[in-house]
Formats: structure tokens, C-alpha cells, sequence
């Protein structure tokens, strides 16, 4: 898996996902990510943002996606920045009829809509 790849994915799914969650799908640690992969400040990176605050770091408001903060999900974790791209993945590549499809895209983002919210209540103090 590329960052390339990963980008694209947050980017057409319009969520959030941790430095930490991408370092452990690429190796390496959390501020290697912005340094090494990332590249430039741009909308399209700023999908990768920082644990606490839910931001890119060092972002100004021109370097942000407009969308960035309409969703509250944010993903935490490698295994799951993994899991969402897989199942993603096999929708897009499969050669469904397309209105099955628009319905599966449905069910799986209502699904990961569920998995953040309780994944939120979860890790609330």
C-alpha cells in the first residue's frame, strides 16, 4: 500500500485518519509521515491529521479540505485505515450492476458510520 493509495482513499471517502493509523500501514512512526510521505501542505493531504484535535498539523485554513470537518469519524488505527480500504476496494473493483452497487456503497458507509460512532463513545473518558 502507497500513500498515494491511501490519500485517494480518505480523499473519495471524505474521513479523517491519524499519522499514527497511517505509520502503521506504511512503517515507520508517526512524525515520519508529514516528513517523508506527505509532501507539501494541500487539501488533498490534509485528510491525515493528529490525534488529539482531529487537525492537520501546521495546516492553515487556505491548506485544508473545505469537507474535513463534516464527518466526525476519524481513523485510529492501521488494521482499520486497512479494513476500510480493503472493503472499498472490492466494491470498486468488482463490475456490479450499478444501482447494486450504489446500494452496497450505502450499506457500507451507513456501516462505517456505526463502527465510528461506537468507536467514539468507546474512547470517550
Amino acid at each position: 500500500m502507497s500513500i498515494e493509495e491511501i490519500l485517494a482513499y480518505l480523499n473519495t471517502a471524505r474521513v479523517r485518519c491519524t499519522y499514527k493509523a497511517v505509520a502503521e500501514v506504511l512503517g515507520g512512526s508517526p512524525q515520519s509521515v508529514a516528513k517523508n510521505y506527505l509532501g507539501k501542505r494541500r487539501p488533498e493531504a490534509s485528510w491525515v491529521v493528529n490525534d488529539r484535535e482531529g487537525q492537520p498539523t501546521g495546516y492553515t485554513h487556505d491548506q485544508k479540505h473545505p469537507q474535513l470537518e463534516e464527518r466526525e469519524c476519524i481513523i485510529r488505527s492501521g488494521a482499520e485505515l486497512e479494513k476500510c480500504m480493503r472493503e472499498r476496494r472490492w466494491i470498486e473493483d468488482r463490475s456490479f450492476h450499478l444501482p447494486f452497487a450504489r446500494y452496497l456503497r450505502r450499506i457500507l458507509s451507513a456501516f462505517a458510520r456505526r463502527v465510528c460512532r461506537s468507536a467514539q463513545k468507546r474512547d470517550r473518558p
